[in-house]
């Protein structure tokens, strides 16, 4: 008889890494090798470079196709009583409400009857898992202290975290980590073909860079766990692609921000339970008081017994909860979308623009600006930003040099001044030209898409691109609608206007003075199939020119503006998905994904987050003399953030506001709504779990 070959029958995770180990370190270097380089120019490039690293990342995954992932669990239902009961144990009162299964997934269903802002929920510091959890681990603490990426980056190193407690057979929060989805409806899942869906819009761009983000991070992760160093890490045996895409989804919708225990600064945190409600429009109603060192929730409304509970993540658009949370969520009241503009350093005004831009604290030479599908479509900060770009060197000069330059900057935020007829006119027609730019990108019209929402066989994820392609398509035209409007009272101004006169005007019988009330008067719905308004020269995304003021490069201000990219076409400028509305969407996973991240390192910033108040996705304050939108945050603690090159996380259950880490707002003093670190607390159409 032969020698007996030692090698075990069926090799555990350590033996299939050594074979596969050099092999899987050369793959994470090509990755890093894509992925730490700023993002091409044009959405071809970007395509053609995110099927590179996506290539790349299937290769890996084939190689870690091993059978018992970690984050593959029975029934999570199996393991329900077992999580109340170990929130009970731990201070958490848990009468008035279970878990259930909803059309949209799991949530919290009411188990008697409930009064609007009755306390609902209670929950310790002592259950939340927190990034300070991890520097404190004697399981993974040096590796994140040890890291520049990890102490930079709460999010990564939260996700680190789960990671690790996931694999402990007697970790303290297995409870709660056993009734996690398994798998989430982010883009971050999505397969190519699918991510094809959003061409034309702004979302198209920002899943390619969530991919790219989350790429570069795994790779990274995965050198620096091979390290000699680290070689003792248990971790680093378990450390797949699809392991760490499951950690940073969760802590992308779940993610909230509450007072640091130590009170210098803010903390990531995951809220066991709270992070099971569903979203629904409302105010924030969950605060974090430093007293009881807890989360306490108030009942958003009135709940009978066996209704399902909901949270209202705070003000996030689709797209922000789609990117970040997994879901959609039809009749949203903060839907909206951004548009990139900026300045162009060929303007010969370039130099006094961009002072006056700085002075009213915008972004120089560019940022993105939130355009609403409500009824008031175009913000302050957005306002006062057009109306610089369009002005002429004297009017520059005035609010820069001039002796009434006090006065005449706060009129740039006045919506009943102007700085002059002409230089209003140009601002709307810009406006107008560069939404009906975006309309021009999309391959389907709203009639369309409305009609394919229609076909009860579409795959969840092509329901998710229709639902977000036709929110787009119809704040555009809201847009577009308010720039007809806005035209028409410019136009009836005297030549030598410095303000709106308060005039009214009869519109079928109906006394009309504002936008806002006429388009509830239905003056301005959209009656025919096609796109702008066929009374205000503004059809078919065609601009006229009004009173010389010609559309676009025709005027010499108006073809000032920075080109930027989006959707399928470079030169029409881009517009990023920013939103501002959270919707819990089942199982509660907030809407902020891993995003965005220093486009050139590996090592991003931290994402903004701004409320205080526990519903994350709250848009941040306006700036300077701006007055933008509320300015009045919660305490959100998770507010939206966003791994910059890291996970990015939301309040509730989804994660996110803009960027990436969320910055936290100083004063959480409440976590209302849903903690800052998912955005709101769960996906809101349909589940984020698959």
């Amino acid at each position: 008889m032969g020698r007996k070959s030692k090698r075990k029958a069926n090799p555990g995770p350590d033996e299939v890494s050594k074979a596969d180990r050099k092999e899987l370190i050369k793959l994470c270097g090509q990755v890093i090798d894509f992925a730490a380089t700023p993002s091409p120019p044009t959405p071809g490039e970007q395509w053609e470079e995110f099927l590179q690293i996506h290539n790349l990342i299937e290769k890996i995954r084939k190689r870690q196709n091993v059978a018992g992932e970690p984050m593959q669990q029975s029934d999570r239902e199996v393991h329900f009583e077992t999580f109340f009961k170990w929130l009970n144990t731990n201070g958490v009162t848990t009468d008035a409400v279970k878990m259930a299964k909803f059309d949209e997934g799991y949530g919290l269903q009411a188990t008697q009857d409930i009064k609007m802002d009755q306390e609902l929920m209670n929950i310790p510091r002592k259950v939340m898992m927190t990034d300070q959890n991890a520097v404190d681990s004697p399981t993974i603490g040096d590796l994140v202290r040890g890291d520049r990426l990890l102490k930079g980056m709460p999010n990564v190193s939260l996700a680190i975290f789960i990671l690790s407690e996931k694999l402990k057979s007697d970790s303290f929060w297995k409870p709660y980590l056993d009734v996690l989805p398994s798998s989430y409806s982010l883009p971050l899942y999505f397969t190519p073909d699918e991510i094809q869906l959003f061409q034309g819009s702004t979302m198209y761009g920002e899943c390619l860079k969530q991919h790219k983000n989350i790429a570069r991070q795994y790779a990274y992760l995965f050198k620096l766990l091979n390290l000699p160093e680290n070689s003792k890490l248990h971790i680093r045996e378990y450390f797949t692609y699809d392991f760490y895409r499951w950690a940073v989804s969760t802590v992308m919708t779940r993610q909230n921000q509450i007072p640091a225990k130590d009170g210098k600064g803010m903390s990531l945190s995951l809220i066991p339970l709270w992070d099971m409600c569903n979203h629904a429009n409302g105010e924030m109603k969950t605060d974090f008081i430093e007293e009881r060192d807890s989360c306490v929730n108030m009942a958003l409304r009135d709940f009978s017994v066996g209704e399902q509970i909901f949270i209202c993540y705070g003000r996030r658009s689709s797209a922000d909860l789609l990117l970040y949370s997994g879901f959609v969520y039809p009749g949203n009241v903060y839907d909206g979308m951004a548009i990139q503009l900026g300045l162009s350093s060929s303007d010969r005004l370039y130099a006094m623009k961009a002072q006056l831009c700085s002075v009213m604290k915008l972004g120089v030479p560019s940022q993105n600006y939130h355009i609403s599908a409500g009824k008031e479509p175009v913000t302050l900060e957005l306002l006062t930003f057009l109306r610089i770009f369009c002005m002429q060197d004297l009017e520059l000069r005035d609010r820069l040099l001039g002796d009434n330059r006090a006065q005449a900057l706060f009129s740039l935020v006045d919506r009943s001044q102007i700085i002059s007829k002409l230089n209003e006119l140009r601002t709307c027609v810009y406006l107008a030209t560069r939404v009906t730019l975006l309309q021009r990108q999309y391959k389907t019209s709203i009639q369309e898409d409305e009609e394919k929402l229609k076909d009860g066989n579409l795959s969840a994820q092509e329901r998710s691109a229709l639902q977000l392609l036709l929110i787009e398509k119809c704040t555009l035209e809201n847009v577009l609608k308010y720039c007809a409007f806005w035209r028409e009272r410019i136009e009836a101004l005297p030549e030598d206007a410095t303000a709106f006169e308060l005039k009214r005007e009869e519109d079928e019988g109906v006394v009309v003075e504002k936008w806002e009330d006429r388009e509830e008067v239905g003056s301005s719905k959209r009656t025919d199939g096609e796109d702008g308004d066929g009374e205000t020269g503004i059809q078919g995304g065609v601009v006229e020119g009004l009173n010389g003021v010609q559309g676009e490069k025709e005027d010499g201000v108006v073809g000032d503006t920075k080109e930027v990219e989006n959707g399928e076409n470079k030169e029409k400028t881009s517009v990023k998905a920013n939103g501002e509305n959270t919707k819990v969407n089942g199982d509660g996973v907030l809407e902020n994904g891993i995003n965005g991240h220093d486009e050139t390192g590996i090592n991003g910033q931290d994402a903004s987050s701004t409320g205080t108040k526990i519903n994350g996705g709250t848009p941040s304050p306006a700036k300077g003399l701006v007055p933008d939108l509320d300015t009045t945050m919660k305490t959100t603690p998770n507010k939206n953030a966003n791994m910059s090159d890291g996970v990015v996380s939301n309040g509730n259950g989804h994660a996110h506001d803009e960027s990436e880490i969320l910055p936290v707002n100083s004063g959480l003093k409440k976590v209302n709504g849903a903690i800052n670190g998912h955005s709101a607390i769960a996906p809101a159409s349909g589940s984020i779990e698959e």
